[in-house]
């Protein structure tokens, strides 16, 4: 009854991750490129970051709330000039429009170079008046790209 038993929780787990499997492969992903404007830097694919204490980027979020952004960070190098840790901040957003915005910045640490995936960045938190997603780097180099994810 025992080896019953474990063959039909083994059965249910396989069914599960299939279904989980299939479910997951039906999510549209598109990559967009911003547009950019006369009045600000806007992260595009590949986008240098320079070693600044802060360096301030700027992304325009897309035109509705129906999507989420994935920032893609590859270090190259990172330092310790100001006894400050090698760290992207991601600024809250204002609200309105972003009524989650009282949670607050998000601080990612980067002690080393490496490639690093941030988000889902909702617009809820992130997005300013202006319409724009605000990220700093400090104290690393490299490059950062963005993905506009839309929302099912």
């Amino acid at each position: 009854m025992r080896n019953y038993h474990t063959f039909l929780a083994l059965i249910v787990f396989v069914l599960m991750t299939l279904a989980g499997l299939v479910m997951a492969g039906d999510i549209a992903v598109t990559v967009k490129q911003p547009t950019p404007t006369a009045a600000s830097t806007v992260l595009t694919t590949g986008t240098a970051m320079k070693d600044g204490n802060p360096d301030l980027n700027y992304l325009r979020w897309p035109g509705d709330w129906k999507y989420d952004l994935i920032l893609i960070a590859n270090v190259t190098s990172v330092s310790d000039i100001d006894n400050t840790s090698p760290h992207f901040t991601i600024k809250h957003g204002d609200n309105p429009p972003a009524f989650r915005s009282g949670i607050g910045d998000l601080n990612i640490t980067t002690d080393a170079n490496g490639t690093y995936f941030i988000g889902p960045l909702e617009s809820a938190r992130f997005k300013n008046t202006t319409g724009y997603l605000r990220v700093y780097g400090t104290n690393l180099t490299g490059t950062v790209s963005a993905l506009e994810l839309k929302r099912a």
